[in-house]
């Protein structure tokens, strides 16, 4: 919800008012379902905190009345007072710890599903000289090899010791099970002090394509390296 509104202007641009609206629409009407669900399930929890404590203590005189056939002041003060220090336990602290205990559940669900996740893989770093930015040549510089599924993560004898940035025949996924990838094919080399525009319309894989350079997304195909540091500035909506 908060992309969509930060969003608004870019939605507002492409006309995308009705379907946004849509969605909009769907997810208020389940948050509002689950905000009545748990409304009630409140107020149920708060009568009988105030109730149970007296029917508890009626139906136990009724159960000493009809057991003993006596009931006595000195009986029903000793009950009252027992049950009075014990309210706090048994209408607040236990329904709160039953609302905690679930917390906690969903929360260990959530840390376990983060853990099981596949682990990313780290970078491997490769190591030529640097030409062309100012930088003495003979001094080496760490690349890190985003991927080089051809030649079992080294580079082999035609990459581009010039080159910035330097892509092969990659393709990349954000969901490395499905059967088509979001990039596929990309070739592009890079010059120190080269500016490069990717242009496309929306949904082309322009981010993607940035994504793979950073290696947020996964590369499954071919190779793409970049030397020397990285920035990347997010744009704007």
């Amino acid at each position: 919800m908060n992309e969509i509104i930060k969003g608004m202007r870019v939605i507002k641009m492409y006309a995308w008012e009705r379907h946004f609206n849509a969605l909009i629409s769907e997810a208020r009407r389940k948050e509002m379902s689950q905000i009545r669900k748990s409304t009630v399930l409140k107020a149920l929890n708060n009568s009988i905190s105030m109730i149970s404590p007296r029917a508890i203590i009626f139906a136990i005189f009724i159960v000493h009345v009809l057991t003993t056939g006596h009931l006595g002041a000195e009986s029903v003060f000793v009950t009252m007072n027992i049950f009075n220090a014990l309210r706090f336990t048994m209408t607040f602290a236990f329904p709160q710890s039953v609302a905690l205990a679930a917390e906690l559940y969903v929360s260990c669900k959530r840390i376990q599903k983060y853990l099981l996740l596949e682990e990313v893989r780290d970078r491997q770093y490769i190591t030529h000289p640097m030409t062309g930015d100012g930088k003495d040549p003979d001094i080496d510089a760490k690349v890190p090899l985003i991927s080089d599924h051809q030649n079992d993560g080294h580079l082999d004898d035609h990459h581009n010791e010039d080159c910035s940035v330097s892509v092969r025949n990659m393709s990349a996924a954000w969901d490395p099970t499905l059967e088509n990838p979001t990039l596929k094919g990309i070739t592009v080399s890079l010059a120190p002090g080269e500016l490069l525009a990717v242009i496309g319309p929306v949904g082309s894989g322009k981010s993607s394509f940035l994504m793979s350079l950073l290696d947020e997304i996964e590369v499954t195909a071919g190779h793409a390296s970049v030397r020397g540091s990285v920035a990347y500035a997010a744009q704007e909506s």
